[in-house]
């Protein structure tokens, strides 16, 4: 966590799901399970959500691939929190 003088910045890590450009595979595979239908219309977030459960084929998890990405999310410090910099922390302005 960065603490500013006025707002602090949280990283958090998440894991990022991509497809590749060439869904023909991924595709295919669907049509073979018989899972088609519940995704011919591809639902990225409910794809991606099934996938990070554990919920969908290995088959068609072996086709995607997983990345390490960071999200920051900036808010304001608020003068009745308890929340303060560590004594170590820099200061940014």
């Amino acid at each position: 966590m960065l603490f500013g003088t006025n707002k602090k910045c949280s990283v958090k890590e998440y894991e990022k799901i991509t497809y590749p450009e060439d869904k023909t595979p991924i595709i295919k595979m669907l049509k073979q399970k018989y899972l088609w239908d519940e995704f011919s219309m591809i639902n990225y977030s409910r794809f991606t959500s099934k996938i990070k459960k554990k919920e969908m084929d290995e088959d068609l998890i072996s086709l995607i691939k997983k990345e390490k990405a960071f999200r920051l999310t900036l808010s304001k410090i608020s003068q009745e929190s308890s929340e303060s910099p560590p004594k170590f922390y820099k200061q940014f302005n």
